[in-house]
């Protein structure tokens, strides 16, 4: 079950609220409600005996870096521009030391519709993802695909086909998850039918397509309802399980929007705070309308107060580097500390920009991100 803690700093207290089990506890049987741990030491020795005492081990995986295509296509991509913009990440990374690195190429969100994963716009790409990733590899770096396995868009045929797979809450009403593309949609994972499904999606984008890294984003989807006797925390660790359990064990899983306590040991790098934005606090209106908004602000904060996670949990993934100029509104003292957070918070240097179009201030900008990363892994 997962633990909410408030702190009241003018009052010096913690506060521990702990999610109880969402079934009947039958007579005579123990259940291990909450147990606390006060440690002393510095940070990086308070966090790994916490973890040993939670008998939490990272899995083995090595710090990435590469390309992202969301930050700068977003949904806009197709197999021509991806296969440029790998051109140039691999023209870029082959004059770096990659030693004890794993270089990533992570194809996101614009090959289909949400929930349809395995329809892939033919207009788009022709020739499907699985050439583009075999293109990834020849290269030699890591091919990687985003997907959100939980969800379903409003017009999506999986929408249309199978109401019945749709999380409902306990008045019936459908469960929104994101009012992003058409609204998201949360689907029911313990279901048989969309275990199956889901299973279905991870093994052929895996073991058929050829992508070796997923990264898998909303997947708080799964635990927004308790049902079936699993209460938040049991949910979300099941829907973990199940999508380890569908790909092979050498697949790196990258997982956001995900609770942090729930993704610790259970995967290779995940993501610590909320994505970027190509400005500074992304745009008014949207810190009215929901907290969990993209903020490159919000993002770096994070990033800094969770990195004595990364390497012990998993590799933290503190978000984008952009060095680009041409549409993003960050300033000079902005830019830098997204640099210094980037290349020293966590084990995963993505950018999303075109990387052959750097001039070579960029590219000496980036060489230096590097170093600094590489230090900040202990790979130099």
């Amino acid at each position: 079950g997962m633990t909410m803690i408030r702190e009241d700093a003018e009052e010096g207290t913690l506060t521990f609220d702990k999610e109880p089990p969402a079934r009947i506890i039958c007579a005579h049987e123990t259940v291990e409600v909450l147990s606390l741990a006060l440690l002393g030491g510095t940070l990086d020795d308070a966090v790994s005996r916490y973890l040993a005492l939670a008998g939490v081990r990272a899995r083995n995986a090595r710090p990435l870096v590469g390309y992202a295509s969301w930050y700068r296509h977003f949904q806009d991509i197709d197999a021509s521009a991806l296969y440029q913009d790998l051109l140039g990440a691999c023209s870029v990374l082959e004059g770096e030391d990659l030693d004890g690195c794993e270089p990533l190429f992570l194809v996101g969100d614009g090959y289909a519709r949400v929930g349809d994963w395995l329809d892939v716009d033919e207009s788009r790409f022709p020739d499907g993802l699985g050439v583009l990733a075999s293109a990834t590899l020849t290269h030699g770096m890591t091919p990687g695909l985003w997907l959100a396995p939980f969800l379903c868009e409003r017009d999506s045929r999986l929408f249309v086909e199978h109401p019945e797979w749709l999380l409902r809450d306990e008045r019936g009403t459908l469960v929104c998850a994101s009012s992003r593309w058409s609204g998201a949609y949360a689907l029911d994972t313990r279901m048989s039918e969309v275990r199956d499904y889901i299973a279905r999606i991870l093994r052929t984008v895996t073991r058929e397509w050829g992508f070796e890294l997923l990264r898998l984003d909303y997947l708080f989807a799964a635990s927004m309802e308790v049902r079936d006797g699993m209460n938040r925390g049991e949910l979300m660790a099941d829907a973990i399980d199940l999508i380890r359990s569908s790909v092979p064990d050498s697949t790196r899983l990258m997982l956001s929007g995900v609770p942090l306590m729930s993704a610790i040991g259970r995967c290779e790098y995940c993501q610590t705070g909320p994505d970027d934005s190509l400005t500074w606090d992304d745009a008014p209106h949207m810190r009215l309308m929901q907290r969990e908004r993209p903020s490159t602000k919000n993002s770096l904060a994070n990033a800094r107060g969770r990195a004595h996670l990364s390497g012990k949990a998993f590799f933290c993934d503190p978000g984008p580097l952009f060095l680009r100029e041409d549409d993003v509104a960050l300033s000079a003292s902005q830019r830098v500390e997204m640099f210094v957070t980037t290349t020293s918070c966590g084990g995963v240097l993505i950018t999303s920009d075109e990387m052959g179009a750097w001039d070579d201030t960029q590219r000496q900008r980036y060489h230096e991100a590097m170093q600094r990363f590489r230090k900040a892994c202990g790979l130099a």
